[in-house]
């Protein structure tokens, strides 16, 4: 899975004037009800929602690369 963006890359756009957001949270850990804010439109959307919005947009390439792993998993278990 090489090929993947890792999680921590993502980057969120606002979607009424495509600035880049940035997690508002109060502390180091996430703990899943912080919320993404445009520093023009303020408030925009919850992590969650972010979260949901990029896996619908990159829903095939990761079920592929999920069956993929699968496969290659199971391949590789039996050749021991």
């Amino acid at each position: 899975m090489s090929d993947m963006t890792p999680l921590g890359q993502f980057k969120a756009s606002c979607p009424q004037c495509g600035a880049e957001l940035r997690i508002e949270h109060d502390g180091i850990e996430l703990k899943g009800n912080e919320r993404l804010i445009c520093a023009v439109h303020g408030d925009v959307m919850s992590l969650e929602e972010a979260r949901r919005i990029i896996f619908e947009e990159n829903r095939n390439n990761i079920i592929d690369k999920a069956r993929k792993f699968g496969r290659d998993s199971i391949r590789n278990l039996f050749k021991k």
